[in-house]
């Protein structure tokens, strides 16, 4: 039954209305509650509105529509069950077989009425559903208004383990409160968003079946050469592979950061390890065919980045114009990597995007003009707006003729609330108007990674953040194969890690965990695949260059290099 469950689930929602789906909704503004989930199940025809262009959010579903519904998609046998000899169900009503199949079925509790046009409460809805489909508790209630002693207390808890439901805040559940169309968009979107079930295999062959990701992730640290896949269901179809070259038109990108956190002056010889594949002191063929080009700080405590409470963020105009006329500047990337290109025998052209730094939230933006103007949604992209042509009219005015502008970089690492997606959507949509894409790299627990396709990204490359796990080479691995499996699960591409190091006592520590990176990577068939690579400040150059340089004291760098070559190139 469990495996029938987004089946079920399907069917419940279409059966709710009959209009055909709607992109947006009247009643469903974008700072709605619920507009993520209800977007995302009408764009799967799994929930339509009404003919009047309303979702009907508040409108609440009856216990008799619930049974009905679900035996017809379960299929199960109505006939021939005991009569519960409800007072208010008779035999020759409409919907009394499923009813006294729902109440022999054990998902509802005894009564001598079943008020089959009362709302169906939260607390009858996770016995349903948990009876239903045999969804078991894992853990302990923090809820105060749910007992120990409820009759749904373990149903109640059983959906709150499988992260189908959750309480209004972390210690109250609203049992006896009735279940909405927004609600059950909710419910039914989390179970959609995610697989119901992994699959561990060894090569192309299925070793085992899991429920959980955790539980298949802990099975495949048993042995080096186990990798673990979502599984499709009758809703959503999982790419089980990583963002292809052709989307944001990169094979292999490299992260540049040129803020403040990084006062290097760039030359062109810096370029030559990223550009080209460097073998005794020569280039032999080429390495990184992008370069991602970024400024995380304006100054030692300004962000130009999301911060809490906006905390460390308060660029203007000012700051958004001095790192782009640093990025410009002789000493600055695009000039040099162009030199470079220009200069290097086996790699002659090579693409770039520049970051887009996150416009502040909260006060107030002060124009080159000294204008003040209150922080709204509207003159955050008016913001990012000029920043884009100001670029782009720098870059062509520079005359590149080695460097390709892709795009640009989204340089915030989440994409948080509504207002936050609307704007990723409209400078998406800027973007493409110009002919460039826009690409982003979330970090392992970002929020609303699932949909960065519906945000207008070209690309996304989610971080696993394994390198900065310090306990154990397991925890590291676990770590990768989390990473690993959301990629697959959503179809994006991978971004590498390792960290600036010179020579110290953890030089072997950072080698240990990118090898793992490639190691695990070469097991789920990443090289081939697009993937950019976190580095630091210039780790690259370090592992390209120190060997030949400072000796056989960094014959690790050389290796761990030569290796990172035949991993990009697939060989």
């Amino acid at each position: 039954m469990k495996k029938a469950l987004p089946l079920v689930l399907a069917f419940l929602l279409v059966c709710f209305s009959s209009a055909p789906a709607h992109a947006a909704f009247t009643d469903v503004p974008n700072d709605h509650w619920a507009k993520n989930e209800i977007e995302f199940l009408t764009k799967k025809n799994i929930i339509k509105g009404y003919d009047n262009g309303r979702f009907g959010p508040r409108d609440y579903i009856t216990r008799k529509q619930a049974v009905i519904m679900m035996m017809r998609a379960l299929k199960l046998n109505v006939s021939n069950r005991p009569n519960p000899h409800f007072k208010d169900v008779s035999p020759t009503q409409n919907g009394y077989k499923e009813i006294a199949a729902a109440v022999d079925e054990g998902w509802f509790l005894k009564a001598s009425s079943f008020y089959p046009d009362r709302p169906l409460t939260r607390e009858e809805m996770a016995r349903c559903l948990a009876k239903a489909y045999q969804l078991t508790n894992k853990g302990a209630s923090s809820f105060k208004d749910v007992s120990t002693s409820s009759p749904y207390y373990s149903d109640i808890m059983a959906l709150v383990s499988n992260d189908i439901t959750s309480g209004y805040t972390k210690t109250t559940f609203g049992p006896k409160d009735p279940v909405n169309r927004a609600q059950f968009a909710v419910f039914m979107s989390r179970i959609y968003s995610k697989p119901l079930a992994y699959v561990v295999k060894r090569g192309s062959t299925t070793v085992k079946t899991f429920d959980s990701k955790e539980d298949a992730v802990e099975f495949a640290l048993t042995s080096s050469d186990l990798t673990v896949h979502p599984v499709s269901n009758t809703v959503n179809t999982y790419p089980d592979q990583f963002l292809g070259t052709n989307s944001a038109k990169i094979n292999n990108g490299v992260l540049i950061y040129n803020g403040f956190e990084n006062q290097k002056s760039f030359d062109a010889d810096f370029f030559t390890p990223y550009i080209s594949y460097v073998k005794n002191q020569k280039p032999v063929d080429s390495l990184f065919d992008t370069f991602i080009v970024l400024g995380r700080t304006y100054s030692q405590t300004g962000s130009f980045q999301q911060t809490i409470n906006s905390t460390g963020n308060d660029a203007n105009y000012a700051e958004w114009k001095w790192y782009m006329d640093r990025t410009f500047s002789g000493s600055g990337v695009v000039p040099n990597l162009n030199q470079s290109a220009s200069m290097n025998p086996v790699a002659k052209k090579v693409n770039v995007y520049l970051s887009i730094p996150y416009p502040k939230y909260r006060g107030q933006f002060v124009d080159l003009a000294g204008k003040k103007v209150p922080v709204t949604a509207a003159s955050r992209y008016q913001l990012v707006n000029w920043y884009v042509n100001e670029t782009m009219k720098k870059f062509q005015a520079g005359g590149y003729k080695n460097v390709e502008l892709s795009g640009f970089y989204w340089l915030n690492e989440t994409v948080i609330n509504p207002e936050d997606q609307e704007l990723v959507k409209k400078t998406s949509a800027l973007l493409k108007s110009k002919g460039k894409q826009l690409i982003y790299s979330p970090h392992s627990r970002s929020t609303n990674f699932e949909h960065w396709q519906e945000y207008g990204f070209s690309g996304a490359y989610l971080q696993s953040n394994a390198f900065k796990v310090k306990t154990s080479l397991k925890d590291v691995q676990k770590q990768l194969h989390f990473g690993y499996l959301e990629a697959l699960t959503y179809g994006s591409g991978i971004n590498l890690e390792i960290d600036d190091v010179s020579l110290s006592n953890d030089i072997q520590d950072r080698i240990t965990k990118f090898d793992e990176y490639l190691r695990l990577g070469r097991l789920y068939h990443l090289p081939g695949r697009s993937v950019i690579m976190y580095q630091g400040t210039e780790m690259i150059y370090r592992l390209g260059t120190y060997h030949s340089k400072y000796g056989e004291r960094y014959a690790n760098f050389q290796k761990a290099y030569d290796d990172l070559y035949a991993f990009l190139k697939n060989k």
